[in-house]
């Protein structure tokens, strides 16, 4: 699934004059994979698959607050748990208070669906604010849009009342959401190597995971905490992978999501981005699960509706922490009518709270590939 909004589009027009513009690369030829830092030597060809040895672990998410603690003040929602790109929404009546951090990209304005007037954002050092004030939406819901320094919008779905604004409630879809994902089920070992390669073909397996242990060592060189080696991977994966929306309208089959297919062709759709996240973090010895459920296209909230559209995405737990990620909906870039184009990538969706990312993403299944052990 691919989340794309006609309203957020029509609100991009309104920020174009003001936002950088993204290069573009587009062509009928693959892209070349695009690496932030040069790399050192990379594992040789005659090496044995296996060399990073998977350090698994049975490691659960006891420190994650529920829905209830994750907010304790009932009118304001934290957005993320990045320390370094996060913020704060709180509601004062008809008031909106938007407080927070980002270090990488500048947040130059934002503004409510219903009357799309932008207030800008005030800065002291990374730190910025910004109050929205409105007394004209109807009962019901509206959308806060928050524009970047990228181009990129990031939207908060909102609950209106006679009294002003309050935060959605997501308390049943954010306990479903832990408590699936803390339950992951073990994939057999025939069903890992097809995420490999469709044909399950071990000699070609083993060269497909030799070539993702030197692009993970490449992504993760100079880092160190897991933590931070994660947000490295999840940014290449978006930056360098494309939606195929040629295989989504055509047919999305095993080959779709498979990491030979990913790796040759730079190209596939929701599950190809979660598998290719999770393979490349095993390489690091993370523990990342595949998450399969549903999730809402636009600005919709599962306060409203709860027909959601299939969609992959992930989750880890961190130093005791659960951590929500979702690469493909981090990114920007498409393939269609046979043609790649680049359109760069945001950060929502990175380590989002759990309340927030229950907005819009409700588990079904969550799911452990041990990508070394199907070599066996």
């Amino acid at each position: 699934m691919r989340k794309r909004s006609a309203v957020i589009a029509g609100i991009a027009l309104m920020f174009t004059a003001a936002a950088l513009v993204f290069c573009v690369r587009s062509g009928r030829e693959t892209p070349d994979f695009i690496f932030s830092e040069p790399s050192p030597v990379l594992i040789s060809s005659s090496e044995t698959v296996g060399s990073h040895e998977t350090a698994y672990f049975e490691e659960t998410a006891e420190s994650e607050p529920s829905a209830a603690e994750e907010a304790k003040d009932a009118l304001s929602v934290i957005t993320s748990n990045n320390p370094e790109n996060c913020s704060k929404i709180t509601f004062e009546g008809f008031d909106i208070i938007i407080e927070g951090i980002s270090k990488d990209r500048y947040v130059y304005s934002a503004c409510l669906a219903s009357d799309g007037l932008e207030e800008k954002a005030e800065y002291n050092g990374n730190n910025y604010g910004i109050i929205l004030k409105n007394k004209h939406s109807e009962n019901g819901y509206d959308t806060v849009y928050v524009f970047n320094s990228d181009n990129s919008i990031t939207d908060y779905r909102v609950k209106v009342t006679s009294d002003g604004f309050e935060p959605i409630d997501t308390a049943e879809t954010a306990e479903n959401n832990l408590r699936l994902a803390e339950n992951p089920i073990a994939l057999p070992r025939e069903g890992v190597l097809q995420y490999i390669t469709s044909d399950g073909d071990f000699a070609k397996a083993r060269e497909i995971m030799r070539q993702v242990e030197e692009i993970s060592d490449k992504i993760c060189e100079g880092k160190t905490g897991d933590y931070d080696k994660m947000f490295a991977i999840a940014q290449w994966v978006s930056d360098n992978i494309y939606y195929d929306f040629d295989a989504r309208t055509e047919s999305v089959t095993t080959e779709t999501l498979s990491l030979s297919h990913i790796l040759e062709t730079h190209r596939t759709v929701c599950g190809g981005y979660s598998n290719l996240f999770s393979a490349l973090c095993a390489v690091q010895g993370i523990r990342v699960c595949n998450i399969r459920g549903e999730a809402l296209s636009g600005s919709l909230s599962y306060a409203e509706t709860d027909e959601g559209e299939m969609h992959e995405w992930n989750y880890a737990v961190i130093d005791g922490r659960g951590v929500w990620v979702d690469t493909g909906w981090n990114s920007y870039n498409t393939y269609k009518n046979g043609k790649h184009k680049y359109g760069g990538t945001h950060i929502r969706y990175f380590d989002p709270t759990n309340t927030v990312l229950s907005y819009d993403h409700c588990v079904r299944t969550c799911e452990i590939r041990d990508y070394y052990a199907a070599l066996d």
